[in-house]
């Protein structure tokens, strides 16, 4: 392909350089094909080198495995595609022995709030469940403003979410520590996890991961939660390099613990230095006058 000055210039930064990147791409400017451009000279020039592309969602992993594959990158232990998910899991599979078929339970949280008989449990199960759910989203237990035991943690998350119905009870201190207790029994419970476990054992349990990588692309990184972001930063090498790639005006995932700032903060935990995509090749130009208003690059 006829590479742009701006994808020239962000993969002679990666072949050149040893920070951390970020490519700041915007709708429609050709970030997944510059990613893969960036991977083919990458692995020519480092041909021992280990790089995964963490993808956002299962869907988009697997379309970029066939395409990293049509380039002829059929050596995952080289080159490889992966959700977030898929490392954790990986790694917490490996430590506690669990299986494909028999490891993952998405009703675990209902689960052990269904093995209380207290009235609140059954009153406020849905809550309780959302609010475990969050907090694991929210890295509770390892991340230090984010204590377990600390209630106050616990309402400021419950209000920016603003769970249904806990608006109108007076019974929160008792959800609250309901919800603490499912917590921490989810926590003891490793003969199965969740999809949100998958991210926060590796965190809180402090699982060591034995195969690093060289270099890590994280796609759409602006819907990145803070504790997907330090799972991340765990497979990478100490010497490695994270390549963060995303469009700080296309942040939708909130409610899945990612902020609207998230490709802010990634690339501030990092200090990477930021490189433009911002020629679109998808929208007509009356399109990209509308669009300008809001993002006048």
């Amino acid at each position: 392909m006829n590479r742009t000055p701006q994808q020239t210039a962000f993969i002679d930064a990666l072949l050149t350089g040893s920070s951390h990147l970020c490519l700041r791409a915007r709708a429609g400017t050709g970030k997944t094909t510059t990613i893969l451009e960036a991977v083919d000279d990458y692995v020519r020039k480092f041909p021992r080198h280990e790089i995964t592309i963490c993808a956002f969602g299962k869907a988009i992993q697997r379309e970029i495995e066939g395409k990293l594959q049509k380039r002829g990158h059929t050596n995952w232990k080289t080159v490889q595609a992966s959700t977030s998910h898929g490392m954790g899991w990986g790694l917490v599979k490996f430590v506690f022995k669990l299986s494909n078929d028999t490891g993952i339970d998405d009703n675990k949280v209902r689960d052990l709030i269904r093995a209380h008989n207290e009235p609140i449990y059954s009153q406020y199960s849905g809550q309780i469940r959302d609010l475990v759910h969050l907090a694991k989203t929210e890295g509770f237990g390892f991340f230090g403003d984010v204590q377990i035991g600390d209630a106050h943690a616990w309402y400021k998350m419950a209000e920016h979410y603003d769970i249904n119905g806990l608006d109108d009870t007076t019974q929160m201190d008792e959800i609250v520590e309901a919800a603490q207790i499912i917590y921490r029994e989810s926590l003891a419970k490793t003969d199965v996890v969740d999809f949100d476990d998958m991210i926060l054992f590796p965190l809180v349990k402090n699982l060591r991961v034995r195969f690093q990588r060289d270099v890590i692309f994280v796609d759409e990184a602006q819907d990145t939660s803070r504790a997907r972001r330090a799972l991340i930063k765990k497979f990478v090498k100490p010497q490695g390099r994270i390549i963060v790639v995303g469009d700080d005006r296309q942040a939708i995932m909130g409610f899945a613990g990612a902020s609207a700032d998230a490709l802010t903060e990634f690339v501030d935990e990092l200090h990477a230095n930021v490189l433009p995509l911002n020629v679109t090749w998808r929208c007509p130009k009356a399109v990209v006058r509308e669009a300008q208003r809001l993002v006048p690059d």
